[in-house]
């Protein structure tokens, strides 16, 4: 039974909308590093990014508040777009 988004869910989701169009993964790591003011060539721990992803991946599932676009592969990058409800 789901509770609602997460904090990291809610925090990816903001990033999306301030973004305003449909981004990759890297864009969001590359945002993320950003704004945590790392120096130039920086990762992110391993346990946080499979975090992200997997925060990605279940808002991108079926019923979500994500889109995904592309199969993920070299050549076609997956871009996640926010899917807005008209009542809001």
């Amino acid at each position: 039974m789901s509770r609602g988004l997460g904090r990291l869910q809610r925090a990816l989701w903001e990033t999306i909308l301030q973004h305003g169009k449909p981004m990759s993964f890297d864009e969001m790591r590359a945002i993320i590093l950003q704004e945590l003011k790392l120096e130039y060539g920086s990762k992110l721990r391993p346990s946080f990014e499979r975090s992200m992803r997997r925060a990605l991946h279940r808002m991108a599932e079926p019923g979500g508040r994500l889109i995904a676009i592309g199969d993920g592969g070299r050549a076609e990058r997956i871009a996640i777009s926010s899917i807005r409800s008209s009542s809001g």
